[in-house]
């Protein structure tokens, strides 16, 4: 159902028609080959562990970023599969991006229409979306995995989104926060909601790329990569 879900999503977004007040049948060639170039899309690629940060951040969170992007692919997630995406962007996006490409791992992203695609993303790698929500629910909708550097309200937003979303799973994915001094405090105020004095368990804190990819990597290993 949750798949189902994002396809619908993603038709949604992809095609302007589809929930107006015309009919499927009023679809036009052009909207039906964007609809499966989507599905395509989502086919041709495994899923895949989500970076997500700011556009403008310090040199040693992008050396983090890059790291991780590289120690995602080393560490043997691709071999079963998966891939790095982010939002295409710059800044730690670029970072994850290129340091799964320098380790010859799957870089992918999600990408709005007038944004321009980082150079560590190849075009056939790209999936481009009409609005933020789309983005949001297309890259955590097949994410096996989020790791979050400090940013703004829209990496906040990816944070949040991913929590929510992976809580549903009978066994959550992990959401890792890098660099406890930007996400202590949040940390602290998620505790305090509905004075439950807890953070959700699938949540970490860490300072280190290799802490974040061990998360990662461990969890999957539990499961066995299913």
């Amino acid at each position: 159902m949750r798949f189902l879900y994002f396809y619908f999503t993603l038709l949604l977004c992809i095609s302007p028609t589809v929930g107006s007040s015309q009919n499927w049948e009023a679809l036009d060639i052009h909207d039906c080959e964007q609809i499966i170039s989507a599905t395509q899309f989502h086919q041709d690629h495994g899923p895949w562990i989500v970076v997500a940060g700011g556009l403008c951040p310090t040199d040693e969170n992008y050396k983090k970023a890059q790291t991780i992007g590289y120690l995602l692919v080393k560490h043997g997630l691709v071999k079963h599969g998966y891939s790095v995406v982010t939002e295409a962007g710059p800044g730690i996006m670029e970072a994850a991006n290129a340091g799964a490409v320098r380790a010859e791992g799957t870089s992918l992203g999600f990408i709005l229409k007038g944004e321009e695609l980082n150079d560590h993303i190849p075009k056939d790698n790209c999936l481009q979306v009409s609005h933020i929500s789309h983005r949001l629910e297309g890259m955590v909708g097949k994410a096996s995995g989020c790791i979050v550097f400090p940013g703004g309200l829209g990496t906040v937003s990816e944070c949040f989104f991913a929590l929510d979303n992976f809580r549903y799973l009978e066994v959550p994915h992990p959401v890792v926060l890098v660099d406890m001094e930007f996400w202590g405090p949040l940390v602290e105020w998620m505790k305090n909601l509905h004075y439950t004095h807890t953070c959700p368990g699938y949540l970490y804190l860490v300072d280190s790329s290799e802490e974040a990819v061990d998360i990662i990597f461990s969890h999957h290993k539990s499961q066995s990569y299913n």
